[in-house]
């Protein structure tokens, strides 16, 4: 149920239910669970930096593709009211009839 914390010089019991530190993979007593305090906040800092940039990216694009979109809706309703002025247009066939020419 506990074993010892993973921070050197610390002799504290670390839990099994406190999690595993997503950088360096080892657990850690209460008083040593922030990565800052027990030495992993440079890496910490780069993954939120690296969350950070992809949200943005995602967002940039997202934004980008929102305009398009608008102009894909303002294209189709150009190409059907140019459909309707061409079909308006055009003369009717005449059929012809059996037996004249």
């Amino acid at each position: 149920m506990t074993e010892p914390c993973a921070r050197s010089g610390c002799y504290e019991l670390a839990l099994l239910v406190l999690p595993v530190c997503d950088f360096c993979q080892k657990r850690y007593c209460t008083t040593h669970i922030l990565p800052e305090v027990h030495g992993c906040g440079d890496a910490c800092r780069k993954a939120a930096q690296q969350r950070a940039a992809e949200a943005a990216a995602q967002q940039k694009k997202n934004l980008r593709l929102l305009g398009n979109q608008e102009a894909r809706q303002r294209l189709a309703k150009r190409l059907e009211e140019n459909e309707a002025a061409r079909r308006k247009r055009l003369p009717k066939c005449k059929e012809k009839k059996p037996g004249s020419q």
